[in-house]
């Protein structure tokens, strides 16, 4: 949700207005670093976990693939290698691997996560640069109503922005974890329902 600012104890006489444009400028960059971190510590999380588990799913293949030539080619008798099964075993526990990230969606939320981080970034970096452009095309002159209202407009603008950005992440994630609650609900039905056909 938008976030909005508590202007009513800040003092707008001319001796404390560039107090008060300061104290608007941290509030709105403090709260978007914040949501930043964040989604940039999400987004580290699920991509460590991501990447183990696709390293794993690797290895396994590998080993399954090799470790049954090496078997072969020097005579031993390696179990579970000297099964003919072992390539597909193997296989299996890649697959079950992949099967995990996609379930808990590792992947999928470190893209998500890094691409709101990125949103966030990019929105904090434009901020900032009109920010300081106001503030340096004032030239050392006394500020101007009409340059207050421009200026408060802007950081809640921003603040606004980012809101968004955060929301919709949200939103997403909430309607992509309920769908895949109703997905596994499904495959429990069908799965119930085989068992009774089977009996």
């Amino acid at each position: 949700m938008p976030y909005n600012y508590d202007l009513a104890g800040l003092d707008w006489s001319p001796e404390h207005v560039n107090d008060s444009l300061a104290e608007v400028y941290d509030h709105a960059v403090t709260e978007a670093r914040d949501i930043l971190s964040w989604h940039d510590e999400k987004a580290r999380a699920n991509g460590q976990a991501a990447k183990s588990i696709r390293l794993l799913a690797v290895l396994s293949i590998s080993i399954g693939a090799v470790g049954p030539l090496i078997s072969s080619v020097w005579g031993l008798t390696i179990r579970p290698f000297s099964s003919p099964l072992s390539a597909t075993l193997f296989a299996t526990i890649a697959a079950t691997l992949l099967g995990i990230d996609r379930a808990l969606g590792f992947s999928r939320n470190f893209v998500r996560y890094g691409s709101a981080a990125d949103d966030i970034r990019k929105s904090l970096r434009s901020f900032r640069l009109k920010w300081f452009a106001k503030i340096a095309g004032l030239n050392g002159h006394p500020t101007t109503a009409e340059d207050l209202h421009s200026l408060r407009e802007m950081a809640i603008g921003f603040q606004e922005s980012v809101g968004n950005i955060d929301q919709a992440f949200g939103l997403q994630f909430r309607a992509e974890f309920e769908k895949r609650l109703a997905d596994i609900q499904t495959q429990a039905e069908e799965l119930k329902s085989k068992r009774e056909n089977r009996a």
